[in-house]
């Protein structure tokens, strides 16, 4: 090794200049760079998905909570009642009014909800029960379920789940806004709502319901007051 830095013929490592070391380092420094945004653009996606999967728990369990409150309420409105003796005699009086209730009761429904569907077209056919979702769960779809029961069907689903159908509707909801304002047709507004659904909110159903209502295109209905009670 000595030998060869000795030699007058062999250029030395020492000896580079700085304006022929800046192009190497520059080129590192870019890598360097490069990788780092990479870094910072997945962390970022990650705290978004986390951040997305805590509200979807904070939901569920604030609707078990509200659950678990009307049960609560409405057992106990019964034992403050005469007791089941009046509850038989109500049945003995008014045996047909009792078999048109029973009928009206929602059965459990065993479905497996797609939590993340690939375009607006399909989260149509889902809830009307056409296309790959025809008659699923039942003949009609969601819609079917909604208009006859309106959300008691709901009941057999967790938290989540309700959350997310409540998602769909306010979804579909805003696709008949759209069409309504703009003049457009089903087809046409489908197309328009599924570019935003796919492109800016990434096929994020949470982030499309934000997105229609930041443009108001969905108006939650306000509650009606209980009327006053006279003494």
């Amino acid at each position: 090794m000595r030998i060869e830095l000795a030699n007058e013929g062999v250029v030395s490592p020492l000896n580079h200049s700085v304006e022929a070391v800046l192009p190497g380092l520059h080129q590192r420094w870019a890598q360097t760079h490069n990788l780092v945004g990479g870094v910072k653009d997945d962390v970022k996606t990650m705290r978004e998905e986390m951040k997305e999967q805590v509200e979807c728990i904070k939901e569920s369990n604030r609707s078990q909570k509200e659950s678990l409150s009307n049960f609560l309420v409405q057992f106990g409105e019964s034992l403050r009642t005469d007791g089941p003796s009046r509850r038989q005699g109500s049945v003995a009086t008014y045996p047909g009014q009792m078999e048109e209730e029973s009928t009206q009761r929602p059965l459990p429904i065993h479905y497996n909800l797609k939590q993340k569907h690939d375009s607006v077209s399909e989260i149509y056919d889902e809830w009307w029960g056409i296309g790959v979702y025809e008659n699923q769960p039942v003949r009609g779809g969601f819609e079917a379920l909604e208009r006859q029961f309106k959300s008691r069907w709901r009941r057999h689903f967790d938290g989540g789940q309700v959350k997310h159908i409540s998602r769909i509707k306010i979804v579909l909801q805003g696709l008949s806004s759209l069409a309504e304002i703009e003049g457009y047709t089903k087809e046409m507004a489908m197309n328009e709502l599924d570019a935003v659904y796919c492109g800016e909110c990434k096929k994020y159903i949470t982030r499309l319901e934000t997105y229609i209502k930041t443009k108001g295109w969905y108006q939650k209905k306000k509650r009606r007051c209980k009327p006053a009670v006279i003494s």
